[in-house]
């Protein structure tokens, strides 16, 4: 690309005004230190040197990535949400199962109290 002297290009002026945003932000990150969260915390992972039911070889890892357009972050990620929808509640646990007295007080508030059972299929309770 010819330019003349002294004039910058595309990528060089681009890169000015971002070290200038920088110095502008330096700024108002001091004012603001005790505000930031800290960043995520992360760990270490190990690739198994073949696939087995207790881990994944980095070449299976490197297909995966491959076949979805996935990151391997991003598969880690994926892999663990599938597990944690699978083993964890997807609401908050109750109180267990109701006592003797809530069933009586809901029989007694109900409205359907007064037909008889052989009007239903099915009970719930």
């Amino acid at each position: 690309m010819n330019m003349a002297v002294g004039t910058k290009t595309p990528r060089q002026a681009g890169h000015e005004s971002k070290t200038k945003n920088i110095n502008k932000n330096t700024t108002n990150d001091k004012t603001r230190s005790n505000q930031k969260t800290p960043p995520p915390k992360s760990f270490l992972f190990r690739y198994r040197e073949k696939d087995s039911l207790g881990g994944i070889s980095q070449k299976t890892v490197e297909l995966l990535a491959e076949a979805t357009g996935l990151s391997t972050t991003d598969l880690v990620h994926q892999a663990l949400l599938n597990m944690a929808k699978t083993y964890l509640p997807a609401y908050e646990l109750d109180d267990g199962p109701l006592t003797k007295e809530q069933m009586s007080k809901i029989r007694s508030m109900s409205k359907v109290s007064d037909l008889p059972n052989e009007s239903f299929d099915q009970s719930l309770f």
